[in-house]
């Protein structure tokens, strides 16, 4: 049975806001293809700026069943993302060295121009997605990525990482200690705080090795949600919480390894705890297909 079948009530709600139509939209004729075309009219191109292939291009381009009007518009947001391609014909670029080092599924770390392509893809999903979410999530009035674990989830806590411009966002205590920043939240055994694990305290901002996190114990919310579950800071929030719960995973990197290589995964992953995740199932799953990518549905809070 499909998602929008057994989450029909939701479905109709998104289908009734005029940003959530937008993002499904985005979900059915994603910009991916368009670029995809536009890198390689580049790389057999003349031309040494990508910016000049977006002046060549017609008013009308179709690909993959997406009738894509007025592309050179259309890829004007993305034109940042783009221009690392540009490292294949300018040596001299100093994106060169922004690149990241990718392993393949073999374990062999890829080229210069699948490593440019791979980075990308997954940078221009990553934009794509983060506008897919915001018009997603509001209308949804939902707090489950704002929430701990409740009483039936296994796990004691949930994390939202956070960047050190953003810890003055919370108004909570934040803890750094020689053992903190030595030891990840699911190392074992666990990071003692006032003689007891850390996830049995309340709301705190802990120093990690790989950086700060709020740590929400099982049962509590984010200091700032209201009491109607709004968001007070929502026009500051974090850059975590306006991440979508369908993520590009076309590369992938564990912030808790040291280790300088990201992997190739070529995947969509989609959070199902989320409820419009679940009434788009078979969007998301289109969405991963006309990117060539894998599609995976999991759940976060079990």
């Amino acid at each position: 049975m499909s998602g929008k079948i057994k989450n029909n009530k939701i479905y109709a709600k998104l289908l009734n806001d005029d940003l959530a139509k937008s993002a499904i939209n985005k979900l059915q004729n994603p910009i991916w293809p368009l670029c995809r075309l536009t890198l390689m009219l580049y790389l057999t191109s003349p031309y040494l700026e990508i910016n000049q292939v977006l002046c060549e291009l017609p008013d009308t381009i179709e690909l993959d069943g997406i009738i894509y009007s007025e592309p050179k518009e259309l890829l004007i947001s993305y034109l940042n993302e783009l221009s690392y391609i540009e490292v294949i014909k300018k040596h001299d670029s100093p994106k060169r060295d922004l690149l990241p080092k990718i392993i393949s599924e073999e374990g062999k770390e890829l080229d210069i121009l699948e490593t440019s392509i791979y980075f990308i893809q997954q940078n221009v999903l990553e934009k794509e997605l983060e506008s897919i979410n915001s018009c997603l999530c509001k209308p949804m009035n939902c707090i489950i990525c704002c929430t701990g674990p409740d009483d039936k989830a296994s796990q004691e806590f949930f994390e939202i990482p956070l960047l050190e411009n953003e810890l003055e966002l919370f108004d909570v205590e934040i803890k750094e200690t020689p053992d903190s920043i030595t030891t990840t939240p699911y190392d074992e055994p666990y990071l003692f705080v006032s003689g007891k694990p850390f996830y049995l305290n309340p709301i705190t901002i802990y120093r990690w090795s790989y950086g700060y996190s709020l740590i929400l114990p099982r049962g509590s919310r984010c200091p700032n949600l209201d009491t109607q579950g709004r968001c007070l800071i929502y026009e500051k929030r974090p850059q975590v919480c306006r991440k979508p719960q369908i993520f590009s995973k076309v590369i992938d990197k564990d912030i808790k390894d040291k280790d300088c290589f990201w992997q190739l995964r070529r995947a969509i992953l989609a959070i199902t705890d989320c409820p419009y995740v679940l009434a788009l199932k078979d969007e998301i799953t289109l969405y991963a297909d006309k990117n060539d990518l894998d599609c995976i549905f999991m759940q976060n809070k079990i």
